[in-house]
């Protein structure tokens, strides 16, 4: 098995199909195993996933009788995944055509174990628009990586927020990175989106890991809030301006996409007043 594409899927019952959908869809149809993990849904995730197993012999389910939240859920499916290579999609996102072909390509012809990629927004009628920079490797459904290179390293459950953070900044610790300026990624903008909620934790995670390369990191957010207000009171304010600046940005597009404009608006107006140099870097280049 070449590729373990890893689905953790909670209440997504209207986009998971889609998402399952696109990894079989890749070009390494054959050499493409998919793994999906419904973590307790109340809704009818786990019967759209059943269903495309019954379909096709390349998926496989696993159901929780209750929600463990998305570190468990991750690492459920890292240790059931038998590819090669591991690529991660989250239930509401889809995988473009072509982007294991083309990922896969450059780890090799680059010698990298780790290879990251650049996002679009997803549309509501499945069309892929604007492109989300990701040159930090922070989002988890724009990489492959290899297995071997993970065999120890896991999601940490005590982390009530910003795992996935963690974990690919430990991940960027080992790894020889190479990152392709291409969008091979379609993510799904939501209000109520993880990412959304937990923000500030996810941006404090990566300022950490920026400045404490070869430390162990906390197991906890306590231990990472603390680092956070040794931090001098400027500091800790224009840290979170800039971060504000950033979610309102991304909480513009969403709304220009689902076309609420006066909700963009305010957004947009409240990303131009916290963070104006990130405000004008990327209306510039429309790609907020």
């Amino acid at each position: 098995m070449l590729f373990s594409v890893l689905i953790p899927a909670f209440n997504t019952e209207a986009t998971v199909g889609y998402a399952i959908k696109s990894a079989l869809s890749q070009v390494l149809q054959s050499e493409v195993e998919i793994l999906v993990y419904d973590d307790g849904s109340s809704d009818d995730t786990g019967a759209v996933a059943e269903r495309c197993m019954h379909d096709d012999s390349r998926v496989r389910v696993m159901r929780a009788a209750k929600n463990g939240g998305a570190s468990r859920a991750r690492n459920m499916l890292l240790q059931e995944a038998r590819g090669e290579w591991i690529a991660f999609l989250d239930s509401d996102d889809v995988f473009l055509p072509g982007k294991l072909s083309i990922c896969l390509q450059t780890a090799i012809s680059l010698d990298s174990d780790f290879v990251t990629h650049d996002l679009g927004y997803l549309r509501a009628d499945g069309r892929v628009v604007g492109r989300i920079k990701n040159i930090d490797g922070a989002f988890t459904q724009a990489s492959i990586v290899r297995r071997e290179l993970i065999s120890d390293l896991r999601f940490c459950e005590t982390l009530s927020a910003g795992e996935d953070s963690q974990f690919f900044c430990l991940l960027k610790r080992r790894a020889k990175r190479i990152h392709l300026p291409s969008v091979l990624t379609g993510i799904r903008i939501r209000r109520d989106s993880l990412t959304d909620k937990f923000w500030f934790q996810k941006r404090l995670i990566e300022l950490w890991h920026e400045t404490h390369k070869d430390l162990p990191p906390p197991d906890h957010i306590d231990g990472y809030m603390e680092f956070y207000y040794s931090l001098s009171r400027s500091e800790r304010i224009n840290y979170l301006r800039k971060w504000l600046g950033q979610k309102f940005g991304r909480s513009a597009a969403g709304a220009m996409l689902a076309g609420n404009r006066l909700i963009a608006a305010r957004d947009l107006i409240g990303s131009l007043l916290l963070s104006p140099s990130y405000f004008v870097s990327r209306v510039s280049r429309q790609k907020l």
